[in-house]
C-alpha cells in the first residue's frame, strides 16, 4: 500500500558509502522527530543486503512469554560496564560548543538549536546546563544561566537575568564560568539522581573545531549568491555550480569569472567574532582553478588576519606556487593565533582589483574559518560546530547507555515449533525482534530483544533465549 510520511528531511551526501547514508538519514529523522532509529543487515538472496532502518529497540514480532504458559527458567544478569552518567571526552572535546539563537523573550530566556543541521539542541534534558554560561560570540558578553528547559529534541530554553544585546540568529556557545573556559564535561542530572556519578570517556570525540563561516559548504544559495556570503562587482560573474566535479561539499560551488570582457565578480564572507587571546583561528578553502589571469597579481584568494597585520594571499595569476595548475582542486589552509582579547573581523574572499581582457576563471567552494581548540590546521571541510556535535555523541551515549542493560536466559516451551500453524502462530522467536516476559513471582516484566537463540532440534519445545535491554548486546553475541 502507500504508506503517508509524517515528516520531509533533507540529508545532504557526497561520496557517502550506503551504511554512511543511511546513518545520515538515522540522525536526520531523529533532528526532525526526536526518535532514535537503528540500523540492521539483513541478506538479499546471495548476492547483497539490505540496509534497513527501525525505532530503536522494536519489532514487529512480539510473543508472550508468561509464567504457566510457556515460560520455563527465567536468570537476569545485570551489567554496568558500558553505564554512565557523566561523560569527559579527549581535551578539548567540549571547547566552546556553539549553537543558534533562535527566539528570544527579553531579560527571561533565549531558545537554542545547534548550528549543523544533525545534532539537535544542547539539553537531553531539563536542568543539564543550569548554571553553566552563555558567550556570545559576537562581542564575548557572558551569561549566567539560572534555569535549563529542553523544549524539543532541536530547541533547548536557556534562562537568564538578561538578553539586552542577544538577537534572534546570533550565536554563542556554553561555558564552564563567565571566563568562557571549556566545558569539562557532559552529564545527566536524571541519570545521577537513579544511580550516582559514574563516569566513563567519550569512545569517540572529534577536534573542537567551530566554523565562523554560515552556509560554509555553500549547498543553499541562488544561482548567482550562496546565502550569507557576498557578491560584488558584476553580479553575473558569478554562478552556481552543480556539475559533477565542479564541486566538492554541500553539493554546489561558486564559480568567479573575472574579467573576459564582461566585468569581474568578486565573492566574500566575513565574520565579527570575539575571541581571546592566544585563540587561533584556522582557515581552509576548497579552489578549483580552470584558468589564471595574466595580466597581473590583482585576482587572489584571501583569508583575512584577525589581528587585522596581515592577510593570507594567494595569488592567481599563475606566479604563486600555491596555484599554478589549471583543472584541479586545491585544499587550501593557513592559521593565525589572535595577539589580543576582544572583537576580530574574520573572512574568506575571492576578489580582483581590476579588470583585465583576459581573467580569472575558479570556483570556490567551502569556505572555513574556524576556532581550533587545539591550534592545528584544518585537514578538512568543518560544518557548524563539532564541540556541540561531541556534546550530542554524549547525550546520545546517555540514550543507550544511561540505564544499565539487564540481560535475560529465557528457556520456554517454543510454541511455535510445536504447532507452527496453530495456537503456536504468533509465538515466532525471532533473532532480532522483542519478547514479552512476565513473571509474576519475581514481578518482572519486560520487553528485550532477542539476542541468541538455541535450538534442541531432538525435542520440539525445547528452546533456549537470551534478551537483552540493550542492542549492543547483539553486536557482541554476533563478534563471538
Amino acid at each position: 500500500g502507500t504508506i503517508t510520511p509524517t515528516d520531509t528531511i533533507d540529508v545532504a551526501y557526497s561520496n557517502d558509502t550506503p551504511l554512511s547514508g543511511a546513518l545520515k538519514v538515522v540522525t536526520a529523522v531523529k533532528a526532525v522527530s526526536g526518535t532514535a532509529y537503528e540500523i540492521s543487515v539483513r541478506r538479499n538472496g546471495t548476492t547483497g543486503y539490505y540496509l534497513e532502518i527501525t525505532i530503536y529497540n522494536t519489532a514487529a514480532t512480539a510473543p508472550d512469554l508468561l509464567q504457566a504458559k510457556s515460560l520455563v527458567d527465567l536468570r537476569v544478569l545485570d551489567d554496568t560496564q558500558d553505564h554512565a552518567t557523566r561523560i569527559y571526552g579527549s581535551e578539548g572535546a567540549y571547547a566552546r560548543p556553539t549553537y543558534q539563537v533562535s527566539t528570544v523573550t527579553a531579560n527571561t530566556w533565549i531558545e537554542v538549536q545547534e548550528v549543523n543541521g544533525m545534532g539537535g539542541g544542547p539539553a537531553r534534558e531539563d536542568t543539564q546546563w543550569a548554571n553553566y554560561y552563555w558567550i556570545e560570540q559576537k562581542n564575548g558578553t557572558a551569561h549566567q544561566i539560572t534555569a535549563c528547559t529542553k523544549q524539543s529534541f532541536a530547541t533547548t530554553r536557556l534562562s537568564m537575568a538578561s538578553t539586552a544585546t542577544i538577537v534572534a540568529a546570533d550565536r554563542g556557545y556554553l561555558a564552564l564560568n563567565s571566563s568562557g573556559d571549556d566545558v569539562p564535561y557532559v552529564e545527566s542530572p536524571s541519570l545521577q539522581t537513579t544511580w550516582g556519578i559514574n563516569v566513563k570517556q567519550l569512545p569517540t570525540s572529534v577536534p573542537a573545531f567551530t566554523n565562523y563561516i554560515l552556509n560554509a559548504d555553500m549547498r543553499n544559495g541562488t544561482g548567482s549568491a550562496p546565502t550569507s556570503w557576498t557578491v560584488t562587482g558584476t553580479a553575473s560573474s558569478v554562478t552556481r555550480i552543480t556539475t559533477a566535479g565542479r564541486w566538492k561539499t554541500g553539493t554546489a560551488s561558486y564559480r568567479i569569472l573575472n574579467g573576459f570582457g564582461i566585468g569581474a565578480g568578486n565573492l566574500a564572507q566575513t565574520q565579527t567574532v570575539n575571541l581571546k587571546v592566544g585563540d587561533v583561528v584556522a582557515y581552509g578553502a576548497w579552489l578549483y582553478v580552470n584558468l589564471l589571469t595574466t595580466a597581473g597579481a590583482t585576482a587572489a584568494l584571501t583569508f583575512t588576519d584577525p589581528n587585522g597585520t596581515a592577510n593570507y594571499t594567494v595569488k592567481l595569476d599563475g606566479t604563486d606556487a600555491t596555484v599554478n595548475q589549471l583543472g584541479r582542486w586545491y585544499w587550501i589552509t593557513a592559521t593565525f593565533a589572535v595577539a589580543t582579547t576582544g572583537n576580530k573581523t574574520i573572512g574568506v574572499s575571492v576578489t580582483q582589483s581590476t579588470i583585465p581582457a583576459s581573467g580569472v576563471d575558479v570556483y570556490l567552494d567551502s569556505g572555513c574559518a574556524c576556532y581550533s581548540r587545539s591550534g592545528a590546521g584544518l585537514s578538512a571541510v568543518v560544518i557548524g560546530s563539532l564541540a556541540a556535535t561531541n556534546a550530542a555523541t554524549a547525550n546520545r551515549y546517555f540514550d543507550v547507555n544511561g540505564t544499565p542493560p539487564a540481560s535475560y536466559e529465557v528457556s520456554v516451551l517454543d510454541l511455535y515449533r510445536m504447532d507452527p500453524t496453530g495456537v503456536g502462530v504468533y509465538e515466532s522467536l525471532s533473532l532480532g525482534g522483542t519478547a514479552n516476559v512476565t513473571d509474576t513471582d519475581l514481578g518482572v516484566t519486560v520487553s528485550p530483544r532477542v539476542v541468541r537463540v538455541e535450538t534442541n532440534h531432538l525435542t520440539a519445545h525445547d528452546t533456549r533465549i537470551i534478551l537483552s535491554t540493550q542492542t549492543r548486546e547483539l553486536t557482541r553475541v554476533l563478534a563471538a
